[in-house]
């Protein structure tokens, strides 16, 4: 038996997926089932050789047969009470009573672990029977039963004898019992009735739906959820009744939801396609056995039954066509769907076959993954590490190589290469066959790392063999220079600088750049004359890591961007120093004019870059920004004279002139000759006017900002220049080293002190400032003729030592002019700027060469 089997294989198929299994593949479609499915063997196919299936819980036969099985299909006990077919079986909740229904009016009830059994004898067949799901535990040991007479029967057992009692009469025939907690549902040709057995009241009536077909030609199904929720299936009808509890002792029945396709007003019908044979509940979802019956040859003809999965809204979510033996010849009468909640399975029942169906588990869901079909090995092995524990019938490691496997096959082998290590782990053996089978597959295709750790080892071991291995192995399959750098064998590789960069350019030139002080540049550089478009790259390597690397062999890689990389050129030109008229010579050769007027400007020859630029490049806008910047007014005459050649140069000077102040366009517009046609006269002549405007806009705002700028930097001189200076007690004068603030009354004096921090006595600030204008100074040192207030501890000697220190010619010149300065701050500046001019003297005029 396999779930979901494609068209053509030996396997028998147990159900076809969707109704039309071809068009969902056109479509793209591949849903998984909910559920899978087997076909009970081992003694159901014995007994139903003969003998033909009527109902299930235990198998029921035509012949009057009860058979007790287990899940898989294997006999356990039978029992032979009836001799006619049995209609309905039912099983306590306890699992410890049986009681069976059949056509010759008897109900039999068998103790299923004693040898106990009961039998009732009623005067016409019994259709349906549900024993009180407490029966084992109840004294009253208490079911319900019905069928053509039209009676609902509750038997009670008795003191003496049990009684039957006439629950409902008289509205047709009993087609279905259930009986959950203590209600009882039943059907018969009015609708559906629930009877509270505690009560002794009947508390809801569900009716058909008008137009609905003939109630015996359908079975009903009437399956209790909960104590609750009852599901009705019947014909073209499914309904949820949820029964609501009120104040005792009453209770009703409201309608929740209804599942249908309304066909007519009231009417509550599915789907006219099919007919319901059987309800049960599948955790959030709905599980109906649908009968269908298609059109062909004006004659209705029996299709595969259909196991339907739908949402509490009706929607569907699965449905799975069963390839039920015999179904050509069934009706909707022979099929019923019997469900064992607390196994969640379900049993698809015919006369001749039964299905179980019951939930995939993890391992169905990775074998339907990983079906050639659909090949979704990464989903599967992604499912079966996330829950490895409860795989039972795979293991992670078979996933894996399967997953591997078909990489290879679909050519992806750096994938499978990448997967290996999480799939094969620390598996040695395994990875011995995978590394033989990428191999034989011709994509044995390692890491670097790989090979540069197999040549490790036989550097480190066996020099013969490192050898070998070298000569044999391509180099493009491990990294050598890893190697040279790693064991430092730059010694091995001065001679052989090429070979090494023609196994790989990129990485080799990196090594060569990164140790140029263990491979000389000159090593490398003469090694690669022979190929210049490679030596060109060694030295371009080398200028963009650290351009005074490479400066020996400057002219050589100007020729090599001139030749390989123009583009380049110019940067290079820029940032390097070279001799200026080699460089010129190499780019006048090659007529490189933008880089011919470069190395003009840097030789001065700025009238020739002007003349190359008018003359060859025949570009405005770069002729006028050259003049602009070398900032030379007779170029910009030259530039005007040359101009007047040509009437479309004089055009471009117009039209891009007046953004520069350095010449007055009038020149320009005057030394035009008359009668030269000038294109876009009139709109040069506009644009010209409108720069000048705009300069002068520009102008005048820069002014008006200057002006706020300087009166704003003013206030806040004045400002600075009014604020008070902290004088300190222990300031000294800077002319006697007296302290500027005395401490005593008589010594008191005015004192004079500076931003910079600088104090003076006033009377040593006056004596200097009275020397500096030609007043003289009394060299006599006998005679006391220093001034009043001078401090008793100085001598009027020192204050003129002082004086002399201080009061250089510079000083004086200062102080003859009436400013008052620090004396010491005037110095220190004079003297720096005589410094400064002696070293400009000293300095040598050298003149620059190129």
């Amino acid at each position: 038996m396999k779930q979901g089997a494609r068209p053509g294989e030996d396997k028998e198929e147990v159900y076809e997926e969707g109704e039309d299994e071809s068009d969902e593949e056109d479509e793209g479609e591949d849903e998984e089932p909910k559920l899978k499915y087997q076909r009970l063997g081992f003694s159901v196919l014995e007994i139903l050789k003969d003998d033909s299936a009527t109902c299930m819980h235990t198998l029921g036969t035509r012949t009057g047969m009860v058979y007790l099985l287990d899940f898989t299909g294997n006999m356990i006990k039978k029992y032979s009470n009836h001799s006619a077919a049995v209609n309905e079986i039912s099983i306590d909740e306890t699992g410890e009573y049986l009681a069976s229904c059949s056509d010759d009016g008897r109900v039999v009830i068998h103790g299923l672990y004693s040898n106990e059994m009961v039998e009732f004898a009623y005067r016409s067949p019994i259709l349906s029977v549900a024993l009180d799901p407490h029966y084992a535990r109840s004294k009253k040991r208490s079911f319900a039963c019905g069928g053509r007479a039209g009676s609902l029967v509750l038997n009670v057992k008795g003191f003496f004898r049990s009684s039957n009692n006439v629950i409902h009469a008289a509205e047709g025939p009993i087609y279905a019992i259930a009986w959950c907690g203590s209600l009882i549902a039943w059907a018969n040709d009015i609708g559906v009735k629930i009877y509270d057995v505690n009560t002794e009241q009947r508390i809801t009536f569900i009716d058909r739906p008008k137009g609905s077909p003939k109630a015996d030609l359908y079975r009903c199904s009437l399956c209790w959820e909960d104590p609750h929720t009852l599901l009705i299936g019947w014909a073209d009808m499914e309904r949820v009744e949820h029964t609501l509890p009120t104040a005792a002792p009453t209770r009703y029945v409201e309608i929740a939801e209804e599942y249908s396709a309304p066909q007519t007003t009231g009417a509550h019908l599915i789907d006219e396609h099919y007919f319901v044979c059987g309800i049960a509940p599948f955790g959030e979802y709905l599980c109906l056995l649908a009968y269908i019956e298609e059109e062909e040859n004006g004659r209705k003809v029996p299709q595969p039954p259909e196991l339907r999965i739908i949402t509490r809204h009706n929607e569907e979510v699965s449905s799975d066509a069963l390839t039920i033996h015999g179904y050509e010849s069934y009706k909707a009468t022979s099929y019923r769907l019997d469900h064992l909640a607390s196994e969640s399975l379900f049993y698809i029942v015919s006369p001749k076959d039964i299905v179980l169906a019951k939930p995939r588990d993890l391992d169905d869901h990775i074998a339907w993954l990983i079906d050639p079909y659909r090949a979704r090995y990464e989903e599967a092995l992604q499912a079966a590490e996330a829950n490895e524990a409860q795989l039972l019938r795979h293991r992670l490691i078979d996933i894996g190589e399967k997953y591997l496997n078909h990489l290879l096959e679909k050519g992806e082998v750096a994938k499978a290469a990448e997967l290996s290590p999480k799939i094969l782990k620390r598996d040695g053996a395994l990875w011995e066959k995978w590394i033989i089978e990428f191999a034989r597959r011709r994509e044995l295709k390692l890491k670097d790392y790989v090979y540069e750790m197999v040549l490790n080892h036989y550097l480190r071991h066996d020099h013969k063999g490192f050898y070998n291995l070298i000569t044999e192995w391509p180099h493009t399959i491990y990294n050598i220079q890893n190697l040279i750098t790693t064991y430092n064998l730059f010694h091995a590789i001065q001679d052989k600088v090429l070979l090494l960069i023609e196994c790989d350019q990129d990485r080799a030139i990196k090594l060569f750049v990164d140790n140029v002080d263990k491979v000389p540049v000159k090593t490398v550089v003469q090694q690669l004359n022979d190929t210049p478009r490679i030596q060109h790259a060694y030295l371009h390597a080398l200028f963009t890591k650290d351009p005074h690397l490479g400066e020996e062999y400057t002219l050589l890689q100007l020729k090599h961007y001139a030749e390989y990389d123009y583009k380049q050129l110019k940067p290079f030109l820029i940032q390097t120093i070279y001799p200026l008229e080699k460089a010129y010579k190499i780019v006048e050769e090659r007529k490189l004019y933008p880089e011919m007027v470069y190395i003009l400007g840097r030789m001065g020859n700025t009238k020739d870059a002007l003349d190359l630029i008018i003359q060859k490049i025949g570009d405005v806008k770069q002729a006028i920004e050259f003049v602009q910047e070398q900032r030379d007014e007779e170029l910009w005459g030259d530039l005007i004279t040359q101009s007047m050649r040509n009437p479309k140069f004089v055009s471009g000077l117009l039209e891009h002139i007046g953004a520069f102040e350095a010449v007055n366009p009038l020149d320009l517009i005057r030394r035009i000759p008359n009668g030269m046609a000038i294109e876009g006269l009139r709109d040069r002549l506009v644009k010209i006017i409108s720069d000048y405007n705009l300069q002068m806009s520009l102008r005048e705002g820069c002014n008006t900002i200057l002006k706020a700028d300087c009166v704003d930097l003013m206030d806040r001189l004045y400002g600075g220049q009014r604020r008070a200076v902290s004088v300190s007690p222990d300031m000294h004068c800077a002319l006697c080293s007296g302290v500027i603030i005395p401490t005593s009354v008589k010594d008191a004096g005015d004192v004079v002190a500076f931003f910079c921090n600088h104090g003076y006595h006033t009377r040593c600030l006056k004596l200097a400032i009275h020397t500096a204008r030609g007043g003289g100074i009394n060299n006599n040192s006998n005679a006391d003729t220093r001034p009043e207030g001078t401090v008793e501890n100085l001598s009027y000697n020192s204050i003129r030592a002082a004086e002399r220190e201080m009061l250089n010619e510079e000083n004086l010149a200062a102080l003859r002019g009436g400013q008052l300065v620090c004396i010491i701050c005037h110095h220190n500046k004079v003297k720096e700027l005589k410094q400064r001019q002696q070293k400009q003297q000293a300095a040598p005029k050298d003149d620059w060469a190129y």
